[in-house]
């Protein structure tokens, strides 16, 4: 380890000691990456402007020492990996867990696969295990493990209704190709399609768009297709209610809460499900557009941001009262 290395590690222990002895607030140091989920949405979305705690934040991979998250009553860490980096602090520390890939292999049937039983031990030693996903709630509490549940949302900016025009049927994927995205059913669906005349899906796979391209993708597809069967949210679904947009999914991630099948959104469970409802929006206007009015009704009631930062400031007092 060298000099500046520990130079940097201390004066951050020095900033905080300071810090501490004019604010009383308990302090949080979030660990987050350098551009990506945990910054956006971990640090600035659930943290960033609270008032009951005092918020530091450090790039993980600047960190050499523990001795850099002395001070703080709470250490976050953005990811499950962090925290296997740094395997520090077990009773201050808050681990989030995003997807259930972090724990779980990527599995048709990973509901019955049991996790490696060292990650369960270590997540009973945490200070706390904070979920985004229903699904990995429901799995990880049959292991005895309390979780605390935190929804997330968009970075887009929200559709206005009055926004809200009418648009030729498209409909679009995202996605990377993990296994758990089920990317062999994507492909049949866009080819049957093709073949069929019924629907046209485009599907885009690894991309690599900017914001304002993304935006655009989002904006002209009004319907969204998620075959996916292990996920944590997922954020294109949510970008697309975000924009009014429809989502055809799986029941994965956080779509059970913000959709109402049939109405504000679509479940499907099979190949065949899947191409009934995309032929069945493709072939009515009326309701793919009643559809998307709803669902960005939905979208907006159900992920407001002040609604997920009073449940962040909640969870976090609880955690804090609670060691």
């Amino acid at each position: 380890m060298n000099s500046r290395s520990l130079f940097s590690d201390g004066r951050q222990l020095l900033k905080t000691l300071v810090a501490r002895m004019f604010d009383r607030r308990p302090s949080i140091l979030v660990l987050h990456d350098i551009d990506g989920w945990a910054l956006d949405h971990v640090f600035q979305l659930w943290f960033g402007d609270s008032c009951n705690f005092r918020v530091a934040r450090l790039n993980w991979d600047k960190v050499s020492t523990p001795r850099a998250f002395q001070g703080h009553n709470l250490v976050v860490y953005g990811y499950l990996d962090i925290y296997l980096r740094f395997k520090s602090c077990p009773r201050k520390a808050v681990v989030i867990i995003h997807d259930p890939c972090e724990l779980f292999p990527q599995v048709v049937n990973w509901h019955e696969v049991e996790p490696k039983p060292e990650l369960i031990v270590l997540l009973r030693s945490l200070r706390a295990v904070v979920v985004i996903s229903i699904e990995l709630q429901t799995r990880l509490s049959s292991y005895g493990i309390k979780t605390y549940r935190i929804p997330t949302m968009s970075r887009l900016p929200v559709q206005e209704d009055c926004e809200l025009t009418p648009l030729p049927p498209v409909a679009i994927s995202i996605f990377k190709n993990y296994p758990r995205k089920n990317a062999e059913m994507l492909n049949r669906l866009a080819e049957k399609g093709r073949a069929s005349g019924l629907w046209n899906l485009s599907l885009h796979e690894n991309p690599s768009f900017n914001e304002t391209a993304y935006l655009d993708l989002i904006d002209q597809s009004p319907i969204y297709v998620c075959s996916s069967w292990q996920e944590g949210g997922p954020l294109p679904a949510m970008d697309v209610m975000s924009r009014g947009g429809v989502v055809v999914t799986t029941r994965v991630g956080q779509m059970e809460e913000i959709i109402t099948d049939g109405e504000s959104g679509f479940f499907c469970s099979s190949q065949e499900e899947f191409e009934e409802t995309l032929a069945r929006l493709f072939g009515n206007r009326n309701v793919l557009e009643q559809a998307r009015g709803k669902s960005l009704a939905a979208y907006r009631q159900r992920r407001d941001k002040a609604i997920i930062r009073e449940t962040v400031q909640q969870v976090f007092t609880n955690i804090l009262r609670h060691p």
